[in-house]
């Protein structure tokens, strides 16, 4: 016993080296025949090391299982995949409730009676007894209608939920489906047993039915020792009981005195008990190392997420200052796993070798990217009557910008995106988009699950080969591939397996949540270097420098305890597991860390979002204000100012200027001309017309799913265009107009052309079943609008069209302090027509009505949303008439509202508030008109005069510059 005494002394306390310690005394040469179980495999792998550190020479390894390995020995029985389970469970459900419900439907509660069924069986409930109580009380709840009203309200305060009467159609298969629960758990264990497959609580219900029975089969065990363990379910407990009677059996439990003797403590809850009915012979240690020792806890908090992961390197780099050795005895704890790839991105190289004890999650891989890009193709395509297949524009693009498709072909690729882009195609023919090989294979429908997954296997076949051609050393993306590939044949061979056919959306849903559980392991010394763990990985290890970060309440423990048939109330009952079961477990996971450590760091995300409250966890709490702990709080805040914007400015170089004079016929005409819109934009911000006009800072082209405010414009412009393009200078009567009305067809293939050309931007004839989804309600919008269009040209009958969408571009002269300009001036005048002794300047528009202004100045208001500014426009359009046609009498200004056309009193014409008048001629206004815009190009040209942002925050709502002016 000294010299066991020296070796504790001199080694560390941890939990598993000092069971290592006395096992190897107290056994010494039969320490070989036992057999060890720990909660898990992590634990193992740390226990053995320590026990190899006791060894001078070599000798036989005891050997050492998880608990759920043992069961499994003990059973006989394998564990089935969880689709196989839900497969059984099916068939065995539909002969019971002689329902021909699909498995589709089935899939969604197959998981949580799966769920319930394993907390039953390790619980060793009486599944009889607790399906029958459970169909009671749900019958109960049927039969209240004897009740009064009064009677009913009364229930109703104290039952918030209670609604005799109404029953939803799923609420009446939940109390059929209660009534016949205890047939279909009999016949679904049964049918599992006979093929020698279980899920896990069948397995342990059969082992403690086999202790209880006496017909355990221990005879070949020696000694089996349970080391470090908390919460016990009843089958442990039976087998357990069972072991000690036999003498077959020794326990070593992880705790401390602080939570232990306070019974009312959740951390203890399930050790106190344990260590009554199943004492541990080593009690030759102390158990007060969390108050008995000094430790440096901090609390941190950050203000998200990636504040916390950025937070790590942060506190390892202030313990490295403090002589604090990052080594394999550092871990870093992940509440939230989630968080594992921002975690390996914030921990530098300086802090050496990492081991990642979880494993990279394939759902983050870029491989796993590219298979929901596929699965998404197939989901959104559309099947035509014809049998065309044609494919969403979003998912086609995804693909083809996949990381894993750049170096195919780059070239056609790029050409293809850029014709869907360029052409406006929403959806897209496969065969437009099968211009390799590999193209071809991608871009093809498949409406079943077996040639979906031909289809899937083959792509990732191709991928895997293109990723890499040298099979004794894979690439990172072949590993990716390799593990997708795998995962995805095993589901299909067990779904084959079974011969059951369901729809693809549960295809899609079990393939994406059979990937989603899959984790790429990581290869190295599993205990060499800083760990980086799961909660749930590090019980009975412990470690000297702790960080954990996601210590949240509702992470640290969770906020919900999932979905079960089993009411609250009736688990509890049942002694079942409940939420305050859960919250026990994770208090003795957070409090036992506490053990061995010396230097502990708990960050927390402080910031209030949709996934976070910002409140720490509760057992962080509990350590602030019931122990006598020394704790440091630190919170990470940004330091934000809300200092005024900085305001742009952009002086006119030599280089802005040269552009500038580009817009002067003298340099070289027509290279750039100013136009109504160019002008309006530098009235409402002179940096915006900076931007688009001289620095050409144009939006990216992009497909245009929702046809906006402007493209709506151009098909209505596009359509009248055609529909009146046979009347040019012709005699347009009433009677043509009233034929082109009636002619339905001619309406409506006018409208075609114009969404070929302005929104398919194609060469290609369509038909009206190429508009498709909400383009058809466009489609019979823009058609009523035509409607009304011809409806009050007949009021303006007899006139003679002019031109249609006439392009201009005319010069616009003047002498200032006796210097001669030359502006170019231009733009596309809607429709030119003449009416008596008029000639209408005709704009169309179909935004909100707005046709008076107060003066011409008014109109050159700068930064002013009050400023008409299709006054402006149409004016701006008479002033360019006249400069090509300066001998017309009488130019009209015309805005044809199509909104407001439907109005018997529609008027076309302009209103000048000042006078209250109708604009009727262009000439009553001309010289003013062009004096303001004289001044306006002055400004515009002048050197010192900057490029400036609008003070009117309500123009920069909708503006395209905003992320770069942050206005």
């Amino acid at each position: 016993m000294t010299l066991f005494r020296f070796i504790m002394e001199d080694k560390s306390t941890y939990f598993l080296n000092e069971v290592a310690i006395y096992l190897q005394q107290s056994h010494l040469t039969k320490l070989h025949d036992c057999t060890l179980v720990f909660p898990n495999r992590r634990a193992i792998l740390y226990f053995q090391k320590y026990l190899a550190l006791l060894n001078t020479k070599p000798q036989w390894a005891p050997q050492c299982i998880t608990i759920n390995e043992l069961m499994k020995q003990l059973s006989g029985l394998s564990v089935a995949e969880n689709i196989t389970l839900n497969f059984e469970l099916h068939r065995i459900y539909k002969e019971e409730k002689k329902s021909d419900e699909s498995f589709d439907k089935f899939y969604y509660w197959g998981d949580m009676l799966l769920n319930d069924f394993d907390d039953i069986d390790k619980y060793l409930v009486d599944a009889a007894l607790l399906f029958k109580t459970l169909a009671s009380i749900k019958e109960i709840d049927r039969q209240f209608n004897f009740l009064t009203d009064e009677q009913i309200e009364a229930i109703k305060q104290f039952w918030k939920s209670f609604e005799p009467n109404k029953y939803s159609e799923h609420q009446k298969e939940f109390v059929e489906l209660w009534q016949v629960l205890n047939n279909i758990y009999t016949k679904f264990k049964n049918s599992l047993a006979s093929r020698g497959i279980a899920y896990e609580g069948m397995i342990w219900r059969e082992v403690a039915e086999k202790c209880t029975n006496k017909s355990l089969a221990i005879s070949d065990f020696y000694k089996i020792i349970f080391i470090g363990f908390n919460a016990l379910n009843n089958c442990e407990k039976t087998l357990f009981e069972y072991l000690q009677n036999e003498c077959k059996a020794e326990f070593y439990w992880d705790y401390d005195e602080y939570y232990l003797k306070n019974v009312a403590h959740e951390a203890g809850y399930f050790l106190r008990e344990n260590i009554q009915l199943f004492p541990s012979p080593l009690t030759d240690i102390a158990h007060n190392q969390i108050a008995g020792t000094i430790k440096n806890i901090q609390f941190i908090g950050a203000s998200s997420d990636i504040a916390q992961t950025k937070l790590i390197s942060e506190v390892l780099t202030e313990w490295r200052c403090k002589d604090v050795v990052i080594s394999e005895n550092t871990v870093v704890i992940l509440a939230d796993e989630s968080l594992l790839l921002p975690v390996l991105n914030s921990i530098p190289d300086e802090n050496g070798a990492i081991n990642v004890t979880m494993g990279y999650p394939l759902n983050s891989a870029p491989a796993y990217t590219l298979f929901t890009h596929l699965l998404d193709l197939q989901k959104s395509a559309k099947i035509k009557e014809d049998g065309k297949i044609l494919f969403y524009f979003r998912s086609v693009l995804k693909i083809l910008n996949h990381q894993f498709l750049k170096s195919h072909s780059a070239d056609i690729i790029t050409e293809i995106s850029q014709q869907i882009i360029v052409h406006n195609r929403v959806y897209i023919q496969g065969i437009e988009l099968n211009q390799t090989e590999l193209l071809r294979k991608i871009f093809t429908y498949h409406d079943n699950a077996k040639a979906l997954t031909e289809h899937l296997l083959d792509i990732m076949s191709e991928f895997y080969n293109l990723a890499g051609n040298d099979a004794e050393n894979p690439t990172l993306e072949q590993e990716y591939i390799y593990y997708l590939y795998s995962s995805i044949k095993k589901l299909y061979e067990i779904i084959i397996s079974h011969n059951i056919s369901f729809g693809l959306p549960i295809y899609y849903r079990l393939l994406k949540q059979t990937l989603s559980g899959v984790r790429i392991p990581f290869e190295g010394e599993p205990l060499k270097g800083l760990q980086v763990m799961g909660i749930l990985e590090t019980r009975a290890i412990d470690f000297d420098n702790i960080i954990m970060i996601s210590t949240n309440e509702g992470i640290l423990p969770a906020g919900s305890a999932g979905s079960s048939f089993v009411p609250y109330n009736l688990r509890r009952a049942f002694t079942m597991p409940t939420i305050e079961h859960r919250d026990s477990i994770y208090a003795y996971y957070f409090y036992r860390l506490l053990h061995g450590a010396k230097n502990v760091a708990y960050i927390y995300n402080s910031g209030v979002s949709e996934k976070s409250t910002g409140e720490m966890s509760r057992f962080m709490l509990q350590l602030k204000y019931l122990s006598n702990l020394q704790i440091v709080e630190k919170n990470l805040v940004y330091d934000i100012a809300f200092s005024l914007p900085q305001s742009i400015e952009i002086i006119k170089t030599e280089k802005i200027l040269k552009l500038l004079d580009q817009y002067q016929s003298q340099q070289e005409k027509g290279l750039r001309s100013f136009s109504a819109s160019a002008l309006n934009m530098y009235l409402d911000c002179s940096l915006k017309f900076y931007f688009r006009y001289i620095a050409s800072l144009e939006e990216a082209d992009e497909v245009t799913e929702d046809i906006d405010a402007a493209i709506f414009g151009r098909l209505l412009h596009k359509a009248m265009e055609h529909l009146y393009k046979d009347f040019i200078n012709t005699n347009v009567e009433k009677t043509h107009l009233v034929a082109i009305v009636n002619d339905v067809p001619r309406i409506e293939q006018s409208i075609i052309i114009a969404f070929q050309i302005e929104y398919f931007k194609s060469d290609k004839p369509l038909s009206i079943s190429d508009i498709t989804g909400k383009n058809i309600l466009i489609f019979e919008v823009i058609k009523k609008y035509i409607s009304q269009i011809l409806k009050y040209d007949m009021s303006q009958t007899p006139f003679l069209i002019h031109e249609l969408e006439g392009k201009y571009n005319v010069v616009f002269p003047f002498i200032r302090n006796n210097k001669k300009y030359n502006i170019n001036l231009g733009g596309f005048l809607d429709r030119i027509e003449k009416n008596r002794n008029t000639i209408k300047i005709i704009d169309y528009k179909t935004g909100k009505e707005s046709m008076d202004f107060s003066s011409i100045n008014h109109l050159f208001f700068k930064g002013d949303i009050a400023r008409c500014k299709e006054a402006f426009q149409t004016l701006f359009y008479c002033l360019v008439y006249l400069l090509k046609n300066p001998d017309t009498p009488n130019v009209c200004p015309s805005l044809y509202y199509v909104r407001s056309l439907f109005s018997d009193n529609y008027n076309s014409l302009l209103l000048d508030k000042t006078s209250k008048t109708f604009v009727t001629s262009f000439e009553l206004y001309a010289e003013e008109f062009t004096n303001n815009l004289e001044e306006l190009f002055l400004e515009m040209l002048d050197q010192k005069i900057p490029f400036t942002q609008t003070q009117e925050k309500a123009i920069c709502k909708y503006c395209a510059y905003i992320d770069i002016c942050h206005r």
